[in-house]
């Protein structure tokens, strides 16, 4: 092969790369066009022959990452009513997870975390996609968490009274619908027996709650506390990342500090992490 054919093969290769570039759906769009582009500088340092290639698997994750964030993509129809439609995941500044299910836009954690992975069989890096991912990772895990623990993210009351209250409540609520089954008996036997029973649960369900609850208390605090702990490190955690750039240092640190909390990140997150740390310091 003589040097004029490999010139004319890089000019087809270049062609080519700058086509797929330029054709890309995602390329010219306001929030997710930088994406692309700085995908497309990282093959451009090789001389291999794959940079094509490589261009092609950078762009997949770019499209994973707008799909998790665009969970009705399927729906979006041309070009202009899809730049307008779509969403994109930035940083979330000032996050209030009680009586919140999620943020929008919305982020399933299954799909972040195979946005991450595809991202971590990458022959290449890129800083951008390494910033978003992390956000990414962290906020659906974090948002996820208190989704499944509402009922004490969300608690307006303390633990004591609110049992008082409840216990009061159903009391209350026992002795009406026995009073009423008295009054509308008028003397039958049968609701007086049926309404003697209703109260008489009542009264040893009240008792019974008052004999256990302070055996169940501390152990039920203690719950409580610990998911205050988890959430209240997973959102420093987070907001480690509120600065850019930011220490990679220093927000492993609070991903490491929420796991000793009890928090569980995706594995994904912990590689990623690692992988970054690796190559520079800031994130």
């Amino acid at each position: 092969m003589t040097d004029d054919d490999d010139d004319t093969r890089d000019q087809d290769e270049s062609k080519q790369f700058g086509k797929l570039l330029s054709q890309h759906f995602l390329a010219n769009d306001y929030s997710y066009g930088p994406l692309v582009r700085a995908v497309a500088d990282e093959p451009k340092k090789t001389d291999s022959g794959d940079q094509c290639w490589r261009l092609n698997q950078g762009l997949d994750v770019v499209e994973e990452i707008m799909l998790s964030v665009n969970d009705d993509a399927w729906r979006i129809g041309s070009d202009e009513e899809a730049e307008a439609k779509r969403k994109f995941w930035y940083h979330q500044g000032s996050v209030r997870l009680a009586g919140k299910k999620r943020l929008e836009p919305y982020i399933p954690v299954q799909g972040v975390q195979d946005s991450a992975a595809s991202y971590l069989r990458l022959p290449y890096r890129v800083e951008a996609l390494d910033r978003i991912l992390v956000d990414m990772l962290i906020a659906s895990e974090m948002l996820a968490f208190a989704d499944e623990v509402q009922p004490i993210v969300k608690k307006k009351l303390p633990i004591l009274l609110r049992w008082l209250l409840n216990n009061v409540l159903s009391l209350l609520i026992g002795c009406a619908i026995a009073g009423s089954l008295f009054w509308i008996g008028n003397g039958n036997v049968a609701m007086n027996w049926l309404a003697g029973i209703i109260l008489a649960f009542t009264i040893l369900g009240t008792a019974w709650s008052l004999i256990s609850f302070p055996f169940f208390y501390p152990k039920l605090s203690a719950h409580h506390r610990k998911v205050e702990d988890i959430i209240a490190a997973m959102l420093d955690a987070y907001s480690a990342l509120g600065g850019s750039p930011a220490s990679a240092k220093h927000v492993d640190e609070r991903i490491a500090r929420a796991t000793d909390k009890g928090a569980i990140w995706p594995s994904q997150l912990i590689v990623l992490m690692e992988d970054i740390r690796a190559r520079r310091q800031t994130i």
